[in-house]
């Protein structure tokens, strides 16, 4: 049990140094607006919500008029192309769905790594 806590906190640590190093060259949210910043927050396990409890969460501003999080450690058995059968570009795509943010249920989101940043990512 203990264990798994230091991993997370490892993960944890290592996301909080990549984001602090590539933060300066961040896309804006719209022209004019503050740069996009995160924090990684990690909840206890003994947390009374079981929704959030043992969660590692992805936190960023200046997405709109409130912060976005969204949890990066609860993987789902579920594949992106299995979530997504009919977008054949992404039959191959093994990676996990996650589950966990927003909290709102009129959107996905996703929190992807690409060599270039789509045009309408943020």
């Amino acid at each position: 049990m203990r264990s798994g806590f230091c991993l997370q906190r490892c993960v944890a640590g290592a996301l909080c140094a990549l984001l602090l190093l590539s933060g300066s060259s961040w896309p804006t949210s719209a022209a004019g607006a503050k740069p996009l910043t995160a924090i990684l927050l990690v909840a206890r396990d003994e947390l009374p919500d079981s929704h959030f409890a043992g969660s590692v969460v992805l936190v960023m501003n200046n997405l709109g008029p409130a912060p976005v999080g969204i949890i990066v450690n609860r993987p789902m058995p579920i594949t992106v192309s299995q979530l997504l059968p009919d977008l054949k570009q992404l039959a191959q795509v093994r990676d996990k769905v996650y589950f966990g943010g927003p909290v709102a249920f009129d959107s996905v989101w996703f929190l992807f790594r690409a060599p270039k940043r789509p045009e309408h990512a943020i």
